[in-house]
């Protein structure tokens, strides 16, 4: 993913996970963020809600978008 990231010139960090993920670690990569998209169970998504970053959380099996104010908004509506 980094190397994809690289190639359209976003900055390679912009993407992170854990390999073996917890509630302690996920708390601390949220402090160190400036947003946080969690999906999956209920606990993790509350853990990001309260984080004191901002968030966006779903349940699992859905997605969340983020279409930022640089989009195109009728392109990014009709590839979501």
């Amino acid at each position: 993913m980094r190397e994809c990231l690289e190639k359209v010139g976003a900055p390679v960090d912009l993407v992170q996970n854990l390999k073996d993920p917890s509630v302690e670690l996920t708390r601390e990569l949220m402090k160190h963020v400036d947003l946080i998209v969690a999906t999956g169970g209920s606990a993790m998504v509350k853990v990001a809600y309260s984080s004191g970053t901002p968030a966006y959380g779903v349940g699992a099996g859905n997605s969340v978008v983020v279409v930022d104010e640089t989009s195109d908004l009728a392109d990014a509506a009709n590839k979501i």
